[in-house]
């Protein structure tokens, strides 16, 4: 079993989408920050990350569609790693995330813009890319 992860973060891009067989997948990135205060109670900003997302079938469709860039964003999901033979023959890694829910920052945007890969509640918010 993976672990499960709860990333906050900030789109980098729009989310793009591709249909592999009979489902759809998105993927996009999310940008983390570590923050804190310094002497002159000023914020600052250190260790910042980059995270690949991917989202599968109605969850796709929502975040591709709900998500734009610059949104701050909460995304739960599991890591997985993947390797791949790079260029010059050596064996790399790669580590992901597979969202199993996403969710619009709260304070950002209206408590029910919540995405869940299992949810019959979803509200549309198809009107967010505006």
């Amino acid at each position: 079993m993976n672990p499960q992860i709860t990333i906050k973060g900030n789109l980098a891009a729009d989310p793009e989408i591709r249909e592999l067989s009979s489902t759809k997948v998105s993927k996009f990135r999310i940008i983390t920050s570590d923050s804190y205060k310094d002497d002159k109670d000023e914020w600052q900003s250190r260790d910042t990350s980059g995270w690949t997302i991917e989202a599968w079938g109605t969850l796709a469709e929502k975040a591709y569609n709900t998500l734009k860039k610059g949104d701050s964003v909460i995304v739960v999901g599991t890591i997985k790693e993947r390797s791949f033979e790079a260029a010059d023959g050596t064996k790399r890694y790669v580590y992901e995330t597979k969202a199993s829910g996403i969710g619009l920052d709260l304070p950002n945007k209206p408590a029910h813009s919540v995405l869940n890969s299992g949810d019959d509640l979803w509200q549309d918010l198809s009107g967010a890319r505006e």
